[in-house]
Order: C-alpha cells, then sequence, then structure tokens
C-alpha cells in the first residue's frame, strides 16, 4: 500500500506489525500520516519528545520503505474488508457473530448492526489491549475507547449516495456530491435558488453543532458554514448611537462588490443579513475583504489606516451585522472592541499582515517607549515570621485574618515576578487549608469575578454529546468534566511558535496510585522535564478501582492537600493558582484557560483587557448547542 494514501488511523493500524504500541500510539497523537511519516528524521522525533529507543526503532522503519511503498498484510487485508463492507452498506451479519458476542457488552446490538465487520475487528482488539491493562494492574479507563471516526460515517455517505445514481450521470457528478445530496431534502415551499441543506462543519474540522447550506447560482459551488447566533445584547440603534463621531463604511456595498476583488463575498451576504453567524472560513474571507478595502481603498496607504478608522470599521460592522457584537459585556470597553483591538482582534491581525508584507522603505517608524513609574513600596505593621509561627490546627482566624493584612506586600512581590518556591517559603500558610487561602487571595485581587463551576457544568452534557469526536480529544481520565475540558481546549486555537500543539492532559493532571511518595514523584518529574513546569494537579486513584480518591495541587515541589472534591472545583483551584503566583498558562491550555478567564470568571487583566475572539466565537457556538 502506498504511504501517501495512509491517514493517522491507517498508518497506526499498519504499524502495529513494526512498532511496539505505545510507539505508535504516540505517533497517533501527533497525527503523523504516511506522508509525513516517509520523511521523519531523528531530530524531528527528538524535538517531539521521543526517547533514543524509539527513535532507533522509528527510523528503521523508516528506512524500510522504498518509492514510497510499504506493505502491510493485517493493514491491507482489514482495508479490503472496509471497502468491501462499504459497498455492501455494512451488512456482514454472517462474518461478525463473534465479535458480536465480544462487543455487546459495551454497546447496542442495533448500533453494532451498522458497523462493518473491520471496524468491529479494530474494536474487539481495543477491547483485548483495554482488558490485559486491567489484568496487569496497569492504568487503564473506566471502559475501552470504541469511538467510530467520522471519516468512516462521511465515506458511507458518500458511497451509498454515488451508488443510488444512475451510471450515466456517475461520472459527471462525483465532484458535485454536496449539492445533490441537498437536492433530497428539499422543502416544498422554497424554490430552486433558495433550497438549503444543513450538514456538519467539516471544512473546520468541528462536528455537529453548526449548519452547511449550499444555494443556486454561484453558492451553490460552495458549502457555507454558519451557525445561530445568541440572544443580542444591544439592537442596531443603540449601537449606532454610541460612539458617533466614528468614521462610517458601507459594509453592504464592499461586500456585495466582486468583480475587482479576488475574496468573493457576494454569496455571503444573505446569510449575514439573515443574522446568522459564519463559520471560521466565511467569516476571514469577509474581514479579509473589508481589512484590504481599509487599507487600499478607504485610503492610498496601508499606514494612514489610523486606530480612529480600523475602529470606524468594526463598528459598521456590528452596526451592518448586529449578531458579530460581543456576546459578553466587559466595563470600559465597546460591543465591537474584540474586532479591532491589537490583542488578537481579527481586523487587527489582518491590517497588520498587510502591513508587515510592505517593503522596508514603507513601513511606519514605531515611536518612543514610555517609560513606567516605579510604584511606591507597600509597609504592614504584620510581622510575617510570627504569622508563620502560627498552627493552622488552632490559629484559623488569626491566620486569614493576618493574610488580608499582608495582601498589598504580596501585590508588590508578583509586580517583581517573585517564584512560587519564594512566595511559598515567605508565606507558607499558602499550603495549608485545602487551598482555601489561594481562593482567598484570588477574591481580594479579582472581587467581582464569577463562579465559573455552576456555568460551565450547565454545558458539560451537551459538549459531551454533540463534540465528543472532536479530534484529539481523547482521555483515559475517568471523569466526563475532564473530557468536556479537553474537547473545548482542541476547539480553541492552539499553536506554539506556529506550530500546532494537541492539548495533553498530563499539563494538568497526572494519576498516581496508593503508596507513592508524592514529594519525591513531584521532585522527579519536575527535573525530568526539560521547561518550566506550571501548576498541576495530582489524582490519586484507587487501587483497584480507577476511582479518584483525593486531588492535590502541585506548587514547584510543594503538594497541597485539595481533598476530596469535584474535578470542576479543582480546575477552578487551579486557574486561581495560576493568578495567585502569577505564572503563565500551560503552553498546549492557555486559550482554554483564557477563554475560561474572560467567558466564565470574567475577568480582565490591565494589559490584555478584552476577550479573544476565538473565545467569544466559541462562547457563542456553546451556547447555540
Amino acid at each position: 500500500m502506498r504511504m501517501d494514501d495512509l491517514d493517522a488511523e491507517a498508518l497506526a493500524l499498519g504499524l502495529t506489525q513494526y512498532l511496539p504500541l505505545d510507539i505508535v500510539n504516540s505517533l497517533k497523537e501527533q497525527c503523523v500520516t504516511g506522508e509525513s511519516f516517509m520523511v521523519l528524521d531523528a531530530e524531528t522525533l527528538k524535538m517531539c519528545g521521543f526517547p533514543l529507543g524509539h527513535i532507533m526503532k522509528i527510523m528503521k522503519v523508516v528506512s524500510q520503505i522504498k518509492d514510497g511503498i510499504i506493505t502491510f498484510q493485517a493493514a491491507s487485508q482489514e482495508m479490503s474488508t472496509a471497502q468491501k463492507s462499504l459497498e455492501d452498506g455494512g451488512d456482514n451479519s454472517e462474518d461478525s457473530t463473534k465479535e458480536d458476542d465480544i462487543l455487546s457488552e459495551f454497546l447496542d446490538e442495533e448500533y453494532l448492526k451498522t458497523l462493518p465487520l473491520y471496524l468491529k475487528t479494530n474494536m474487539c482488539g481495543r477491547v483485548e489491549r483495554w482488558k490485559d491493562l486491567i489484568r496487569l494492574n496497569l492504568p487503564h479507563g473506566h471502559r475501552p475507547d470504541l469511538s467510530v471516526p467520522d471519516k468512516y460515517w462521511k465515506d458511507r455517505s458518500t458511497s451509498q449516495t454515488l451508488r443510488n445514481k444512475g451510471n450515466s450521470e456517475e461520472s459527471k457528478q462525483r465532484t458535485q456530491t454536496i449539492s445533490q445530496s441537498s437536492s433530497r431534502k428539499r422543502k416544498p415551499s422554497m424554490s430552486s435558488d433558495d433550497e438549503e441543506t444543513h450538514e456538519s462543519e467539516d471544512e473546520e474540522g468541528s462536528d455537529s453543532d453548526s449548519d452547511g447550506e449550499t444555494r443556486g447560482g454561484e453558492a451553490a459551488k460552495e458549502k457555507v458554514i454558519w451557525y445561530a447566533a445568541p440572544a443580542l445584547l444591544k439592537t442596531k440603534e443603540e449601537l449606532q448611537a454610541l460612539s458617533p463621531s466614528l468614521p462610517q463604511y458601507e459594509i453592504e456595498t464592499v461586500l456585495e462588490d466582486d468583480e475587482n476583488s479576488k475574496q468573493r463575498t457576494k454569496h455571503l451576504v444573505p446569510y449575514l443579513k439573515e443574522g446568522k453567524l459564519l463559520g471560521s472560513k466565511e467569516r476571514k474571507r469577509v474581514f479579509r475583504k473589508l481589512g484590504l478595502f481599509l487599507c487600499f481603498k478607504a485610503v492610498d496607504n496601508p499606514n494612514k489606516a489610523t486606530a480612529t478608522m480600523r475602529e470606524g470599521l468594526a463598528k459598521s460592522i456590528v452596526v451592518t451585522y448586529p449578531q458579530y457584537q460581543k456576546s459578553i459585556e466587559v466595563e470600559g470597553t465597546t460591543p465591537w472592541s474584540h474586532i479591532w483591538n491589537k490583542k488578537g482582534g481579527h481586523l487587527a491581525n489582518i491590517i497588520k499582515r498587510i502591513q508587515t508584507n510592505l517593503p522596508d522603505s514603507e513601513r511606519a517608524k514605531k515611536g518612543k517607549v514610555v517609560k513606567k513609574k516605579k510604584a511606591k513600596v507597600p509597609t504592614c505593621n504584620v510581622n510575617i515570621q510570627e504569622l508563620n509561627l502560627l498552627l493552622p490546627a488552632t490559629n484559623r482566624l488569626e491566620i486569614f485574618d493576618g493574610m488580608k493584612k499582608t495582601y498589598p506586600l504580596r501585590c508588590a512581590a508578583r509586580a517583581k515576578s517573585i517564584s512560587i518556591t519564594d512566595m511559598l517559603k515567605e508565606y507558607e500558610h499558602f499550603k495549608h487549608f485545602n487551598g482555601e487561602l489561594i481562593a482567598l487571595e484570588y477574591s481580594m485581587m479579582h472581587p467581582n469575578s464569577k463562579d465559573m463551576c455552576p456555568e460551565l457544568s450547565k454545558f458539560v452534557p451537551k459538549i459531551i454529546v454533540k463534540w465528543t469526536a472532536t479530534q484529539g480529544a481523547r482521555t483515559e481520565f475517568p471523569d466526563d468534566n475532564m473530557k468536556a475540558c479537553l474537547i473545548l481546549a482542541c476547539k480553541l486555537p492552539h499553536t506554539i511558535n506556529g506550530r500546532s500543539s494537541v492539548p495533553k492532559e498530563s499539563e494538568i493532571v497526572v494519576t498516581v496510585k496508593p503508596g507513592v511518595n508524592l514529594e519525591n514523584f513531584v521532585v522527579e518529574r519536575r527535573q525530568s522535564q526539560r521547561k518550566a513546569v506550571q501548576p498541576y494537579l495530582l489524582a490519586l486513584r484507587g487501587q483497584v478501582t480507577c476511582e479518584i480518591l483525593k486531588y492535590y495541587l502541585v506548587l514547584d515541589d510543594n503538594v497541597v492537600d485539595l481533598g476530596r472534591i469535584p474535578f470542576l472545583r479543582c480546575i477552578d483551584w487551579l486557574f486561581k493558582s495560576y493568578v495567585v503566583f502569577n505564572v503563565k498558562y500551560p503552553e498546549t491550555w492557555a486559550q482554554f484557560f483564557r477563554f475560561l478567564q474572560t467567558c466564565f470568571y470574567k475577568v480582565y487583566f490591565d494589559h490584555r483587557r478584552d476577550i479573544p475572539p476565538s473565545s467569544i466565537e466559541l462562547f457563542n457556538k456553546l451556547k447555540s448547542l
């Protein structure tokens, strides 16, 4: 089989003959396809964190590939079985009695009848591996992962559509599968120019939370992704009345003019008029066209597009299409600030790229950097050494009162970027009271902060049902709240230095068994990492069952006992520790915690006092579930 034809799933299936299962799973987690596997080298694998022994085994397999061809006996056999079952509509009832008996313990019988034999065989292998983990007393999930890739349902739907059409029409219309399938869903009251269909948001990599439409004429050639907008905070008239001095632009006129532009947006205007939010691909096209208009038509040079003009364009977008206003009110900001602000706004990013691509001679010169004034050093009449000597069991009130009085001193220390270890040496009581002092410190820093847990818990069941097949959102942790958090993190952008990186479960929670020396475990784990380790959670798992007995919060080499509390409350404690000790969010989870911070806690830091557009987009999708 040619390596070019293998996706990550098929490659992993074939590599099981040549590599150990843990190496195969690591490659699969990195979404390595057959094409990228052929060009792997030792340096790339080392950068991705593979051990030397794994690198040698992988490179040995890579060296056996000749002319892009390698023979996977088991994979080829299963692929041929897959093709046969796809053509037969997935009916392999005579050959899959054994597999049905094994899987009936976990899956419904009616659902099993819809699956082809090759998928059942693959699932049985997963069940066997899961049982081996239980038998060897190794970490395992509370049930095996028996999810079916979205690609199977998509391929099956496509093959059935083609099989239902005549042979004479099949070759001509093979490239128009989407528009033809939409004709079967035509509503009787709609004309051919207005027919519409709702499909999943495949082009964006998301799931069935969004709708896709195709309309007559030019739009029929392209699927348009959209989703319903949440309730609007302000009407068009109220938006128009805000900041009347800003310049105004005819947004619809710009979008409907496709004659002299590569960005075709005329067919998107009807969706915008109906109050729909466009998918990521379509929205980027619309904002790119408006950014080009401002830089090259509203002015003769991109450097002349002032901040007032950018804000005026953002306001015009929101006034023309109110569904794009900010869905969360932030004090001191406008309903359109997330579109044009310099900290990640859609228009700001587009205009910045336009200006960056200008010749050096035409770029604008930077102004002088204003130096910050030094703040006065606060004072306090509480003796910190005496405060640390108080016993937590008998002096709770005195300790809490002393921590409140010494709060200004810690604010000054945070401004100097004091480390977590130094902060805990200075104020040892942070390690006591099951994290309550951390929560107290956070409440003093942000007295108007909301409670995230009850709000997010409402969405968890919907997230699990609607988005469970999100790419990269697989976890062995026995808690649906963890899976929901991982799904949300995968839905948000997670690039590091220009490279895509899937959120890692181990960056926020690590599972250990009873009997492990936690202090030694934490120190060894920190020393083994090549980079700084941000605060994370330790989950103490039962010796026999998968149930979590207790949680701990790890702060550098210090372990704080949180007790037996819900997992969402642990995430709440973890977030507050990042804020209290003034440390960055974990790299692959940074956008997730920014999402929680701005959309659920309603906390906005001085240097980034707004909501990222990606967070608003995901929050709107959550509310539309």
